[in-house]
C-alpha cells in the first residue's frame, strides 16, 4: 500500500531573533501596540517616518537569528489525513491520538535566547493552512510511503517538536524505516499576527 499524508489545519511562520540592548528599550519606551504596528507595517517608511536609523529594525521574518520555522503546531486540534493512493480511501487521525511518550521536545532555541545578552523578540503568523508530509527513506531521500500493513498512529515515533514560547511546533516524526517532514502548501488564511520584546536582560 502506498499512502500520503497531509495535515491541518493550524500553524504558521515562528521566528526569534535578537535585537540590540539600546534598540530594545527605544521600542519598550514606545509601548507594545506600536512596536507591533510597526514590525508589521507593509510601508514602514510613510507611516514611520520618523524613527531614528539606528533603531530601525529589518522585516519581522528576518528577525530570526535564533529560531526561523514555517510548521503546523503539535495541538490536539490538528489532524492528519493519510490516503491510501491504491484506493483513494482517507482516514483521519488527530494529534492527540500519538503516544505522547514519544514526543521528544527540543528546547534549545529556547535556551539561547533566554541565555543571550541580547533582547529577544519572539514574531508569528498564526495561519490556518494544509500541510503536505514529505517522506524520506533512511538516506534522508525523498520517496513514497510505502507499507504493506494498515497505518497503524502506535507506529509514530521519534515525534520532533520544537517549543516556541509556550507553542510546540511539529518539525518531524518518523514511522517504520521512514521520517517525515512538513511542507506548507497551498493558500493560508492568516489569523493573527503576534509580535513582542522578551526583556528578561533587564532583570540580569
Amino acid at each position: 500500500m502506498i499512502y500520503k499524508i497531509k495535515a491541518g489545519h493550524y500553524g504558521g511562520e515562528y521566528t526569534i531573533g535578537t535585537i540590540s540592548r539600546s534598540t530594545s528599550e527605544f521600542w519598550l519606551n514606545k509601548g507594545d501596540e506600536m512596536f507591533k504596528e510597526y514590525i508589521f507595517a507593509v510601508d514602514r517608511d510613510e507611516d514611520f517616518f520618523n524613527i531614528p536609523e539606528n533603531h530601525k529594525l529589518n522585516e519581522w521574518h528576518e528577525i530570526d537569528d535564533v529560531m526561523h520555522e514555517s510548521t503546523i503546531e503539535f495541538s490536539d486540534g490538528n489532524w492528519f489525513q493519510i490516503t491510501n493512493t491504491e484506493t483513494d480511501e482517507s482516514i483521519y487521525i488527530d494529534f492527540s491520538k500519538i503516544d505522547k511518550n514519544s514526543v521528544v521536545i527540543d528546547n534549545n532555541e529556547m535556551t539561547n535566547a533566554m541565555n543571550s545578552e541580547k533582547a529577544i523578540v519572539f514574531s508569528q503568523s498564526f495561519e490556518k493552512a494544509s500541510y503536505e508530509v514529505i517522506c524520506y527513506d533512511n538516506e534522508y531521500n525523498e520517496c513514497a510511503f510505502t507499507t504493506d500493513m494498515p497505518f497503524d498512529v502506535k507506529k509514530i515515533k521519534n515525534v520532533n517538536v520544537s517549543k516556541w514560547s509556550e507553542i510546540l511546533l511539529f518539525i518531524s516524526f518518523e514511522y517504520e524505516d521512514y521520517s517525515f517532514s512538513f511542507n506548507p502548501v497551498g493558500d493560508s488564511e492568516v489569523k493573527s499576527m503576534n509580535t513582542w520584546i522578551h526583556n528578561n536582560i533587564f532583570n540580569k
